[in-house]
Formats: structure tokens, C-alpha cells, sequence
């Protein structure tokens, strides 16, 4: 059972305390403007060849965003149905209907056949508070998925994520009198793309890097920044 290091419990409940506030404001703000991408990653394996399907939907029409409504039905009776070739979940346009959404977080939490899921912002930030949350524990709590990619919403995703953890720490210590953190046992590489630039020079940024300890099975972290690398990224990274 991991044992709980008081120091970043303390750091982490800060994000925690405004979780299920329904205050936008208690957010962080994460707009950045795009010039020269800088990334960095950490590799302890190489990249292998993949065979991956995915379901696309050849039907949707891009608006002047790139972004498309998704069509759900086929893809959540794939996830539900465990389709042995559908292993890339690729969510990256909005979604409107709210039972569409509680539809495809439950056929998540019940599929074991995708190993690759990618998240965009399109997606991410057409969602609620609530189903962001369900959203990020759905995802981190995936046995099977080996690869995660998300663009500069991934400090919210990951914020959310930690608020979930806590809460599941704070239930288990309710029932059982000590602590337990929960930890995701199966991603190995994640992908941050145009990462906010400001990340770096808020809380935020601390607590999203400390949260990625609990991520133990992590062999890759690939992140590609929205602005000229600076000193507080360096800190940031040795953080990571």
C-alpha cells in the first residue's frame, strides 16, 4: 500500500479544498498564446510500431475551428461491446447531449480492449464540471490504457484527477481510519502538446507535476510547450 508523503499531501490538498466548487472563478486561468514550440521528454524506452483502429466518422463536417460534433453511438458500442479492434479512443470534438456523455463514461469504466486515448480541448472543454471530473477518473482509472495525449487542457485534466484521488483517499480513510492513494498502474507514456506557458509560473503547475508520481507505470512524459522554454518550465521539469 503506497505510503502517503505528508509534504506532498499538503501541496495537493490545496487543489483539492476548491474541487467540487461551483465557482468558476476558483480556477486557474491557463490561456497562453502560441509562437515557437519548445518540448522536452523523458524517455526510459523506445518508440515501437503500434498497429492501432480506430472508428472514425467520415460523415462530420469540420466548422471553421477544425472541430466537428462528434457522432458517439458506434463508439460507445464498441468501448461497451469490447471490440478487440478498437484500441484508439480519439476524443477531441465537443459533445452537446448530456446522456451522450454518461453513456460514454460508463462504456469506459467497463472496457479493457484500448490501450491509446487522445483528448482535446474541443472535447474537454465542452463538458461540465462534473463530467470533467468523471471524465479524468474514468481515464485514470482505465486498467488497460498504455498512452494518453492531450493538448494544453491537461493541467485541468490532471487537476481534476487530483481531486479525485483525494477524495478517494479521504473515503478510504473514513472507512478504514489511515490513508491509501489511489495510483494509476497501466499508463507509460503520456503527450502534452502546447502546455500553457503560464502553467509553469502558478500553483498549479507544482501540483500538476507532483500529481504525475502517481502515475508509477510512466516511462515517457513527451511535453511540448506553447511558448519560448524559460526558467520556470527548468523548474518545473526537474519538478516532474
Amino acid at each position: 500500500m503506497p505510503v502517503v508523503d505528508q509534504t506532498e499531501k499538503d501541496v495537493v490538498d490545496m487543489a483539492a479544498s476548491s474541487c467540487c466548487s461551483d465557482d468558476d472563478s476558483s480556477f486557474c486561468s491557463m490561456d497562453a498564446s502560441c509562437s515557437d514550440d519548445s518540448s522536452f521528454s523523458f524517455d526510459s524506452v523506445s518508440d515501437e510500431d503500434m498497429s492501432i483502429a480506430s472508428i472514425a466518422n467520415d460523415d462530420a463536417d469540420d466548422d471553421a475551428d477544425g472541430l466537428a460534433k462528434i457522432e458517439l453511438p458506434q463508439i460507445i458500442e464498441a468501448l461497451s461491446s469490447n471490440r478487440l479492434d478498437f484500441t484508439v479512443l480519439d476524443l477531441c470534438v465537443p459533445i452537446e447531449k448530456e446522456e451522450e456523455v454518461s453513456d460514454l463514461l460508463q462504456a469506459i469504466r467497463s472496457n479493457t480492449t484500448v490501450t491509446t486515448c487522445s483528448i482535446g480541448s474541443g472535447f474537454f472543454d465542452s463538458l461540465s464540471e462534473r463530467w470533467r471530473r468523471e471524465l479524468a477518473d474514468s481515464i485514470c482509472s482505465h486498467s488497460g490504457l498504455k498512452s494518453l495525449s492531450m493538448d494544453h487542457s491537461f493541467p485541468e485534466f490532471l487537476y481534476y484527477f487530483n481531486c479525485c484521488r483525494c477524495w478517494k483517499r479521504d473515503q478510504y480513510y473514513r472507512q478504514h481510519q489511515r490513508y491509501w492513494e489511489f495510483q494509476n498502474q497501466s499508463i507509460q507514456e503520456i503527450r502534452i502538446r502546447d502546455m500553457p506557458a503560464d502553467i509553469a509560473e502558478l500553483p498549479l503547475g507544482r501540483i500538476v507535476m507532483m500529481t504525475l508520481c502517481n502515475f508509477v507505470s510512466l516511462e515517457r512524459l513527451e511535453i511540448t510547450w506553447a511558448d519560448e522554454f524559460t526558467r520556470d518550465m527548468a523548474v518545473l521539469m526537474r519538478v516532474a
